[in-house]
């Protein structure tokens, strides 16, 4: 049948080679391409491709149903050519042949069969439920709304299930197969080819290829002979045996599907009384009807099953014949669902119970094949044990899950686990508060611990002293010179931390004790002088701790300009005693913790005498 649409298309500046392209296909539909250059034609340009007349749709006559193809309901069949064609359905169930040529076929309506043949072909489905087969060449097949087989046959070929539940096979070259929204079921040969969205199958689908090319079907012959009314006596000797024309001796169907029988009677004395079919497995619908409906049984198991069907005719005087046919019967097995849910957590060294969503449309005993990724963890009949890990963060390890039925088909499904590190804190310890004397060195030993075992860092800080290297377990600590008297108290922290941040800190006190020693003076030896002479006194001083130290001078006669300062400047006295007399100076030095040091000097305070002046006046 023609096209049952004209296609007008409108062109809004495209380029040559697109352009030819669209010529065409709107003149093999009766229509023709409209250019337009700038957009302000566009709207003439519709316009008259609205009004633009139509061809009148011839319809095309058909003689009968090719046999491959009888068991999909074909109400309509389009023929194209060898050469490049654009072929589009009817409403109904249509069966388009694209021979040779880089054809464009589309289904439309209805529940249809494309056959693309040789080259490079674009085949789509529209509605229905659709069977698209490619053939030999690079092909492009588009499902759409319904649930669709789709056969790319050999090449490199791009297959889309879009809606429905549908059953893509690339064959053999570098496909790519997308499987689109639904519960889709993706047969591939080749590692190379690109699988998305649906259950993976390696191998090929028993449903492809769809059909071959058309063979030349013959009138079928009358469903009732006409017969003349006979007398069986006297029988001749030997009657002549109805002949029964075979079907074709092979045929091949899906299980659970129907099939139209078709059977002829003849007989050369126009005497059948009765004609009868039998099966070996199935049902008829008429088993005494020359064109009787079968369907196929369900197979149990995975082989497919060959089914005997026999058409007998019986002749009035009990000659009868027998023709009979093998039925292929092919176990169309489904592929096992199975879903593994969405992403799980837990701890460490925990166990978690997978509970996988799995169904089998056979009703098939199924084999079910745990595996964990990297060795990561154990899992024994969905019990999954994480691991003890090192890791801050955690680990995600990818747990798969492979279901096979008996007849091979598999199916594998995958979830992620994350493993949470449960981490604990360090624990350290100092010890109590101590004392120790200034300007010495001790070894520190903490007492540090750390539940997972980890090694840990060390960072040591004190108020005052130094650390021969914080970041040491034991290291050496100098005890700082205090100038407090009482001593001072400075504290000592110690802060571990493990490889995940967890840290502890503790610290500790540690008195100070000023070890003080006492100054020393030195006035030197007595000496002398003479009355009312002076003399700088300078006492060698000193202290071990390098204190400022305060003077206190004190002298039993004479007079110092300073009692405090660390020099003085004795005066001596005079003195009326003829023979001199003793003084004696002392000075004390006490450093500023209150310890002190005292000397003294003996000066001998000589008398200068004056003769006595004697003037005699004469």
């Amino acid at each position: 049948m023609s096209p049952p649409i004209t296609l007008q298309v409108v062109g809004l500046g495209i380029e040559s080679v697109a352009r030819a392209t669209l010529t065409r296909m709107a003149e093999q539909t009766g229509g023709q391409y409209w250019p337009v250059e700038d957009a302000t034609g566009l709207l003439e340009a519709l316009l008259l491709a609205i009004e633009a007349p139509r061809e009148e749709i011839v319809p095309q006559e058909i003689s009968a149903i090719p046999s491959d193809y009888e068991r999909f309901g074909v109400t309509n069949i389009i023929y194209g050519t060898e050469g490049d064609d654009v072929l589009y359905g009817t409403a109904g169930n249509d069966l388009i042949l694209g021979l040779g040529g880089n054809d464009f076929l589309i289904g439309l309506d209805g529940d249809d069969v494309l056959i693309g043949g040789a080259g490079d072909d674009i085949l789509e489905g529209v509605k229905g439920n659709d069977r698209l087969d490619g053939g030999p060449g690079n092909d492009l097949l588009l499902g759409g709304a319904g649930n669709d087989i789709l056969c790319g046959g050999p090449g490199n070929d791009s297959l889309e299930g879009e809606a429905g539940n549908d059953v893509l096979d690339g064959g053999e070259g570098i496909d790519t197969l997308l499987g689109g929204t639904g519960r889709n079921v993706l047969y591939s040969l080749d590692r190379a080819d690109i699988l998305l969205e649906g259950d993976i199958v390696v191998g090929t689908s028993p449903l492809c290829p769809i059909g071959s090319a058309p063979e030349a079907v013959c009138p079928p012959a009358p469903a009732e002979p006409v017969c003349l009314p006979f007398d069986c006596a006297p029988l001749p000797p030997a009657p002549v045996e109805p002949i029964c024309p075979s079907p074709p001796m092979v045929k091949t169907i899906n299980e659970g599907e129907s099939l139209q029988l078709h059977g002829t009677v003849a007989d050369s004395d126009c005497n059948i009384t009765d004609y009868q079919w039998h099966v070996s497995a199935g049902m008829l619908n008429d088993a005494f009807s020359l064109d009787p409906v079968y369907t196929a049984p369900m197979i149990d198991g995975c082989e497919n099953l060959d089914v005997e069907v026999m058409l007998t005719a019986l002749d009035s005087c009990g000659a009868s014949a027998s023709d009979a046919f093998i039925l292929h019967i092919l176990n169309v097995n489904h592929v096992p669902v199975l879903e593994l849910g969405r992403p799980l957590v837990v701890d460490e060294g925990a166990t978690i119970v997978l509970t996988p969503q799995v169904s089998d449309a056979d009703g098939d005993a199924l084999v079910y094949q745990w595996g964990v990724t990297g060795n990561w963890g154990t899992i024994v009949n969905g019990v999954f044990t994480a691991p003890m890990i090192d890791a801050c963060d955690g680990v995600d390890i990818i747990v798969t899950l492979s279901v096979m039925d008996p007849c091979g088909a598999i199916v594998c499904d995958s979830v992620v686990i994350s493993v949470r590190n449960v981490n604990k804190a360090p624990i350290v310890d100092l010890g109590p508060d101590f004392m120790v004397d200034e300007g010495i060195s001790i070894q520190l030993t903490p007492v540090v611990a750390d539940p997972e075992c980890d090694l840990l860092r060390y960072c040591w800080s004190s108020n005052k002293g130094s650390f021969d290297n914080p970041s040491s377990a034991r290291p050496l600590f100098s005890i700082p010179m205090t100038e407090s008297c009482n001593g001072e108290v400075l504290t000592i922290t110690l802060t571990v931390i493990d490889p995940c941040g967890l840290s502890a800190t503790d610290s500790v006190n540690v008195q100070v004790g000023n070890l003080n020693a006492a100054p020393m003076i030195d006035l030197g030896p007595d000496f002398c002088v003479t009355e009312c002479s002076s003399t700088l006194l300078t006492p060698m001083s000193g202290d071990p701790d390098r204190d400022a130290l305060t003077y206190k001078w004190s002298v039993s006669g004479g007079a110092l300009d300073s009692y405090c300062a660390a020099a003085a400047v004795f005066t001596a006295p005079s003195t009326a005693n003829c023979d001199g007399e003793n003084v004696t100076i002392t000075v004390t030095v006490t450093d500023p913790c209150g310890l002190s040091a005292t000397d003294t000097v003996i000066v001998r305070i000589d008398n200068v005498n004056q003769p006595p002046q004697v003037r005699a006046d004469p």
